[in-house]
């Protein structure tokens, strides 16, 4: 019994962990183990890898009638066996795929054959963690259009913020209160009735009904002011594939 419930917290950890990288969409993404680059609105996660390419120090082949002598002590140089004229030694050919031979710079050693060395970085693009992404990590991911971003550190959340004025549903009638005590500090919707006047319970933002309910229960969130009370309505969305 004790293995079975190990075995099942264990999972529950795993699980929790896991979840986190893709938690929710207020926190965005972020570039986890990778060097962020954030331009034009447009997150990119990469990492360089350097690839180091050699090539050996030989004769260059010279119309001279007799053989030729390599030197290797510093820089290598070759000499014609009877004339002595010199001249440095050369590159021997890159195989295919490497990169071109000007840009292989001479390694000098007073011991052996000197080398010639080229240093190749590339930039290896990755998806920032926090959602599962398929397109090319270089496009990298910007926030959908009407979406505000958010970047720190790394981290790019898109946020979509609407704001609108407070209202009534048909029948009944705003009231603003500018002069607001401690007790009533919001607007009201009152109905003028046969018995007297209701007032209500809440505003609802214009453009909505009350059938649903108080707005709170579906995202809004009150702003009372001095003059007439809005409702304000923030959404997170990912980032998506830039284009």
């Amino acid at each position: 019994m004790k293995k079975v419930i190990l075995k099942f917290a264990t999972a529950a950890v795993f699980l929790t962990s896991s979840s986190s990288l893709y938690a929710s969409t207020s926190n965005g993404v972020i570039c986890t183990g990778t060097k962020p680059e954030y331009r034009n609105s447009v997150l990119k996660c990469s990492t360089t890898s350097t690839k180091t390419y050699t090539l050996g120090s030989m004769c260059p082949p010279i119309n001279w009638p007799l053989n030729i002598v390599m030197n290797s002590r510093g820089r290598d140089t070759c000499s014609a066996v009877i004339s002595g004229n010199r001249v440095p030694s050369a590159k021997t050919p890159p195989l295919p795929g490497y990169p071109s031979v000007n840009r292989f710079k001479r390694v000098v050693s007073n011991s052996r054959v000197d080398k010639f060395v080229a240093k190749v970085t590339k930039k290896n693009y990755k998806h920032p963690r926090g959602k599962r992404y398929t397109h090319s990590a270089r496009k990298g991911v910007t926030c959908s259009r009407g979406y505000s971003p958010r970047y720190t550190r790394g981290r790019l959340s898109c946020k979509k913020t609407t704001v609108k004025q407070a209202t009534c549903d048909i029948g009944w009638r705003l009231e603003v209160r500018p002069n607001r005590d401690s007790s009533s500090r919001k607007d009201v919707c009152i109905m003028r009735t046969p018995l007297g006047v209701v007032t209500g319970k809440y505003t609802i933002p214009s453009g909505t009904t009350g059938v649903a309910g108080i707005p709170t229960r579906y995202g809004w969130r009150l702003i009372t002011r001095s003059g007439r009370d809005r409702w304000e309505k923030v959404k997170y969305k990912y980032p998506v594939a830039a284009r």
